[in-house]
């Protein structure tokens, strides 16, 4: 899940004018916003910067088995 939707609805932009500041095309963005991709670490953190937030606040991470089988978190 995350709050990018919502944080650039609160600013006024559009997904084009987000992608358009972090440098990336408007699918990217949306694809982004609903969960079907992850960003790169890069972009997450500039898309952070582009909210005036940071990538802990516009992201929430849950564990899975999968994880905790691996030892993480």
């Amino acid at each position: 899940m995350n709050l990018i939707s919502s944080k650039r609805k609160a600013l006024g932009y559009t997904q084009a004018q987000l992608a358009l500041l972090v440098g990336t095309d408007q699918s990217h963005i949306s694809k982004i916003e609903n969960a079907h991709i992850d960003p790169a670490t890069s972009l997450a953190l500039r898309i952070a910067k582009a909210l005036g937030s940071s990538v802990e606040q516009l992201f929430s991470y849950t564990l899975d088995a999968a994880d905790s089988a691996m030892g993480v978190g």
